[in-house]
């Protein structure tokens, strides 16, 4: 029985333990789509794990003008953000 348990926690460790955690879920979708890979669990968390943009810097000297560059650039008008008092930047 120690094998056992020897061997399922080194797999543990080994192929869930360093996984990236979702916030707020600990890990329980990566965990079942480790287990279940053709699941549509599984299928989820691979697309999401595919590349995307999370954020995007674009340096202007005026919020505005950015703004419009960037959405002549995507196609895509950016969402007004906040600023950072003291900083000088503003999203």
């Amino acid at each position: 029985a120690q094998a056992a348990f020897g061997l399922g926690y080194r797999w543990f460790v080994v192929n869930i333990r360093h996984l990236p955690l979702t916030p707020g879920d600990a890990g329980h979708d990566e965990c079942n789509a480790l287990l279940f890979p053709l699941s549509t669990e599984g299928r989820r968390v691979a697309r999401r794990r595919c590349c995307g943009v999370d954020h995007l810097v674009y340096t202007c000297a005026d919020l505005s003008d950015g703004a419009d560059a960037i959405e002549r650039l995507t196609g895509v008008r950016p969402a007004a953000g906040g600023s950072h008092p003291g900083v000088g930047t503003h999203n």
